[in-house]
């Protein structure tokens, strides 16, 4: 799969500093993926062919610590996106926080994003029941993997 991706360079005159951050950072599945890839550049605008099907993506299961509350994510680099769960936990601004869940019980790895992001949305949709049933096959004592990643 190859990923088109136009972004605006930013003006160097631009009114303030604010205008430049967002004409920068506005677009950037290069930068949410951690690619550096080069680019052709065409005076004020770049063009960026990211070939996205040699990376590596993770959907993961967390849950809290008495395992009573499941999320499913997906990411491109599990130890940090568990190490921000850890972060973040007992913050109301995120499901993940609100309810504890840093606690890694189960993971996939995909090296297309497409196929991840559809197994996450497969997975979401699924009742409680399916994903006890799914964590147990790979790890039937429900321990906590994040040390192990």
């Amino acid at each position: 799969m190859l990923l088109f991706y136009k972004y605006v360079i930013p003006n160097e005159h631009a009114r303030d500093k604010r205008r430049r951050e967002e004409e920068t950072y506005k677009s950037c599945i290069a930068c949410m993926y951690g690619i550096k890839e080069p680019a052709l550049s065409f005076g004020m605008t770049c063009f960026l062919f990211i070939d996205m099907w040699n990376y590596n993506f993770y959907i993961y299961i967390t849950t809290n610590p008495a395992k009573t509350v499941l999320y499913v994510g997906v990411t491109n680099d599990l130890r940090k996106r568990i190490s921000q769960h850890t972060e973040n936990r007992g913050e109301p601004g995120t499901f993940a926080g609100k309810f504890y869940c840093y606690n890694l019980v189960y993971y996939e790895h995909f090296t297309h994003i497409d196929h991840a992001i559809a197994r996450e949305k497969e997975i979401k949709k699924w009742r409680r029941e399916k994903k006890n049933a799914l964590i147990e096959s790979a790890n039937p004592g429900w321990k906590f993997l994040n040390d192990e990643i």
